[in-house]
């Protein structure tokens, strides 16, 4: 879903894409190239660090405070169950 920005001079808080949780896109935004409503585009991630969590593998935690609704990192993996776990552990050995 892309959708035409409206904005003059920056993409802040009444950015129509923003409030839809949505990023502009480059050909898109009236903007241009000083948008600032592209941080997945441009991997502006918060800093964060892996983390042991007891009982579940691992975690990630922020080295930054986090504004509610504030995009923190791209998650690319996936989540699997104990059995699958330790099927892919045998494999490995």
């Amino acid at each position: 879903l892309e959708t035409k920005c409206a904005c003059k001079g920056s993409c802040g808080a009444l950015c129509q894409n923003r409030n839809l949780r949505l990023e502009c896109c480059s050909n898109l935004c009236s903007v241009g190239p000083g948008c600032g409503n592209r941080k997945f585009s441009k991997s502006q991630y918060k800093s964060c660090i892996p983390f042991p969590a007891p009982g579940k593998g691992w975690g990630l935690k922020t080295l930054e405070d986090i504004e509610p609704g504030e995009f923190v990192i791209e998650y690319v993996g996936e989540v699997v169950d104990l059995e699958e776990s330790v099927l892919r552990l045998q494999d490995e050995a």
